[in-house]
C-alpha cells in the first residue's frame, strides 16, 4: 500500500498481528517503508502480539507502550501495543548483504584447503605467533591472533559466510538513530559487519565508525573494503587491544561518548571478556543512550532457554548437556569459547540484558554437518 500509493500521509497505522512470525529484517523492511509515509509530527502504530512483552528488537527500539485492551472482540492476544512513528523515531532500513559482488561461500576444495589452516594451526602455532612477534613486534594475544589470521585473510570472508550465520542479524537488531552516531565494532576485522548497512545509510546516520582489530592483517582488507566504498572519511581502521584500558583511552573516544558498540563473533575469541565488556561500558554513554550488541556462538541457549526451561544456559538433559560440551571442546582448540548467561554477570549492574529480546538459532559449521552450535544476539542498553 505504501509503495502503491506514494503521495498519502498516514496518521497511525494498524499492524495486528503478523509481525509475531517475522523475524527482525522483515520487521525492519515493512517499517522502512511504512516510515516514509508516516506523519512526521502524529505518526504512529499499533499492533497485537501472542507474547507478553516486545517481542523483537526493532520493535523495542520504538519504545511502544503497552495499552488496555479489555473488551478485544478477538480476544486471542496477550498483549497490545502503541508505539509512535514521527520524525524523532529510530530509521528502520533495507537489508543489505554488500557494497559490491555479494561475497560468495568457498567452494569444497577452498573450504578444505581454509579447515586445515585451521586445524593444523594449534600445532604450529608457537612457530607462527614467533615469526609474528619477530617480523611485526606484536605482542601477547594479539601475535597469536595475528599468526592464525595472516595466512586467511584473503579468504576470510568466504569461509565464515557460511559460518558466522548472526553477522547480519546482530545489525538488523541494531537502532539506527535519527541523528549522527559514533560506532566501534570490536573485533570488525575485514569491515564485512559495515556492508550489512548501505555506504548510504553509514553516512547520513554515523559521525564516526571505529573498526577494532588485533590482526593487522585482517584490518588490512577493511582499509581496502572501506576505501572502495568510499567511506575513508567516516570508517577508521584500529589496531588496538580492547581490554587495554590505556590503549583505548590512546585511540579511541572519551569515555561516555559512544552510541553503540558491537562484537561480532569476537566476545568469544577475547580471552578477558570480563575487560572487555567493562570497558565498553566506560565508552558508551549512559543511561539508556548507549547501546551493545552481541552476535556469537553459545553454549545451549535457543527456545528451551528463553522459556525458563532447563538451567540457566537452556540445558535440559544429559544427552544435551554432553552435546554441548562436545561442542565447546571443539571450538576451544580454536581459541573460541562459546558464550554463557554467566559470563555478562560481571556487568549486570551496567547493562539492562531483559529490556532487549536474545535472537538464538542452529546452524551446521562447514565440514561438520553434525556439529551445529547455537548462534546468538544479544542486545543491552546502558544504565
Amino acid at each position: 500500500m505504501c509503495k502503491q500509493r506514494p503521495d498519502t500521509v498516514y496518521t497511525v497505522a494498524s499492524l495486528l498481528d503478523h509481525m509475531d512470525w517475522m523475524p527482525p529484517f522483515m520487521i525492519n523492511e515493512e517499517f522502512h517503508w511504512l516510515q516514509k509515509r508516516m506523519c512526521p509530527e502524529k505518526g504512529r502504530c499499533f499492533w497485537r502480539s501472542f507474547s507478553e512483552e516486545v517481542h523483537s528488537a526493532p520493535l523495542v527500539w520504538l519504545k511502544p507502550t503497552r495499552v488496555e485492551d479489555t473488551g478485544d472482540r478477538v480476544a486471542m492476544y496477550w498483549s497490545t501495543w502503541m508505539a509512535p512513528m514521527n520524525k524523532d523515531t529510530v530509521r528502520f532500513q533495507l537489508a543489505n548483504r554488500s557494497w559490491g559482488a555479494p561475497v560468495a561461500p568457498q567452494s569444497l576444495l577452498a573450504s578444505l584447503a581454509t579447515g586445515v589452516k585451521i586445524v593444523a594451526f594449534p600445532v604450529l602455532q608457537s612457530l607462527l605467533q614467533w615469526r609474528v612477534k619477530d617480523r611485526k613486534g606484536i605482542q601477547g594475544h594479539a601475535s597469536k591472533m595475528e599468526a592464525f589470521y595472516e595466512s586467511q585473510k584473503d579468504e576470510y570472508d568466504a569461509f565464515r559466510e557460511s559460518f558466522l550465520h548472526a553477522r547480519s542479524t546482530l545489525i538488523d537488531c541494531v537502532p539506527i538513530q535519527n541523528r549522527k552516531q559514533v560506532w566501534i565494532d570490536v573485533g570488525g576485522g575485514t569491515g564485512r559487519n559495515l556492508e550489512f548497512l548501505t555506504p548510504e545509510t553509514i553516512r547520513a546516520y554515523f559521525s564516526k565508525v571505529y573498526i577494532v582489530d588485533v590482526s593487522p592483517s585482517l584490518l588490512e582488507v577493511a582499509k581496502a573494503r572501506v576505501e572502495k566504498a568510499g567511506l575513508k572519511d567516516i570508517v577508521e581502521c584500529v589496531f588496538c587491544d580492547f581490554t587495554n584500558a590505556q590503549a583505548v583511552k590512546d585511540k579511541l573516544p572519551a569515555s561516555g561518548t559512544v552510541d553503540l558498540i558491537t562484537f561480532s563473533y569476537s566476545l568469544s575469541m577475547i580471552p578477558n571478556k570480563t575487560a572487555a565488556l567493562e570497558q565498553a561500558s566506560v565508552l558508551l554513554k549512559p543511561k539508556g543512550q548507549g547501546v551493545m550488541g552481541i552476535a556469537d556462538f553459545w553454549f545451549g541457549g535457543g527456545r528451551r532457554a528463553a522459556l525458563g526451561k532447563g538451567d540457566r544456559d537452556g540445558v535440559t538433559n544429559v544427552l544435551t548437556r554432553i552435546y554441548c560440551h562436545a561442542t565447546r571442546l571443539w571450538f576451544k582448540q580454536d581459541g573460541v569459547i562459546l558464550l554463557r548467561e554467566d559470563m555478562l554477570d560481571p556487568v549486570r549492574s551496567k547493562f539492562d540484558f531483559d529490556g532487549v529480546p536474545t535472537e538464538k538459532f542452529r546452524r551446521r559449521v562447514p565440514l561438520l554437518p553434525f556439529l551445529r552450535p547455537w548462534h546468538g544476539v544479544q542486545m543491552a542498553t546502558t544504565k
